[in-house]
């Protein structure tokens, strides 16, 4: 039997005026603008998992009704800004007009230093991107950076408040992207049980391979000189729990046979800043040359595979400039 709405509830989601929410500490129950847009710190919300408490923020709660089709998830970089994630994306749905039919969310990681409550789950400043293991709680528990985002999509799927969602964006930058990379090894056929899963990766320094083999100009080779170059996050041995659980084929599958988009900025040739070591330096000087190398080694290697980049021209390491190019704003406004 087909369910309906009553108008009231109707009046609710169109109006986009304030409704009550329970705030993050459940204590106390606050007014907060429907979609979430204008006040980033009134749009923090909590999710349970597995008896921890991981905070994020959304541009709709998801305990309330509503009408989104579709979520733009975008992970934020190595200074763990989650705000100002969020506040980008929300900037870029509403230039299109779409800030009431897209669900914005942005996961905040945390360490220790930014550590609030006893349940609250975090990691060391890296081990967040590549899908590892957060420390352990009280319980002797931990639990994957990638177990949230997967309990973020469950908590949509399995909720009746999400009546018309079908199709989900995962997104970062530079760290972000990181984890956007790796997190797309995790699922087949691009999909999350019922949901429509794309990926868009922009200005990733780190790659993660599906064989042995790297590339050297413009022909694949085996290293023997550099130690542990095809470790996880890098390659799949020595692969974290999550991976090991999804099966080592299986991740190596999702990656080769997924559809994942690059965005890399024409500027992004920098080096200071660059993780260095022969396991990194083997895949490029630079971010701009380790993106490019990465999709020829893939056509190479797996000629129906469906990676593909974008280049945006005049753009360096800044998510600004990239999430607001005429390029990510066309990308989103035909995926959407």
């Amino acid at each position: 039997m087909k369910k309906t709405l009553s108008p009231l509830v109707f009046l609710l989601i169109l109006s986009c005026e304030e409704i009550k929410i329970t705030d993050v500490s459940g204590e106390q129950t606050i007014n907060k603008e429907y979609p979430c847009l204008s006040d980033v710190s009134n749009c923090l919300d909590s999710i349970k998992i597995k008896g921890g408490t991981f905070n994020f923020y959304s541009s709709f709660s998801l305990d309330s009704i509503n009408t989104v089709s579709g979520v733009i998830i975008n992970i934020h970089g190595a200074t763990r800004n989650g705000n100002d994630y969020f506040n980008r994306m929300v900037s870029v749905a509403t230039e299109l007009g779409i800030e009431n039919e897209i669900m914005i969310v942005a996961p905040q990681f945390i360490t220790t230093y930014e550590k609030r409550n006893e349940t609250d789950w975090y990691w060391n400043t890296t081990s967040w991107k590549w899908g590892n293991q957060s420390y352990m709680n009280n319980n002797q528990t931990s639990i994957s950076s990638f177990e949230v985002v997967d309990s973020l999509l469950s908590r949509m799927i399995k909720s009746n408040k999400f009546l018309n969602l079908s199709k989900v964006l995962i997104t970062g930058h530079s760290s972000g992207a990181a984890f956007t990379h790796t997190f797309a090894a995790t699922k087949t056929n691009n999909q999350y049980k019922n949901l429509k899963v794309d990926f868009a990766v922009v200005n990733n320094q780190y790659f993660l391979y599906p064989d042995s083999n790297r590339l050297l100009n413009q022909s694949l080779y085996v290293p023997v000189d550099c130690n542990n170059y095809n470790d996880w996050p890098l390659g799949l041995t020595q692969c974290n729990p999550y991976i090991e659980n999804l099966g080592i084929d299986v991740a190596r599958i999702n990656m080769i046979e997924n559809k994942v988009n690059y965005f890399i900025g024409s500027n992004d040739v920098q080096t200071s800043d660059m993780t260095s070591g022969c396991s990194y330096d083997i895949l490029g000087e630079h971010r701009y040359e380790k993106t490019i190398n990465f999709n020829v080694y893939l056509d190479i290697s797996f000629q129906n595979n469906q990676h593909n980049y974008i280049i945006v021209e005049g753009v360096g390491h800044s998510s600004e400039g990239m999430f607001l190019s005429e390029q990510f704003k066309n990308y989103i406004n035909v995926l959407f």
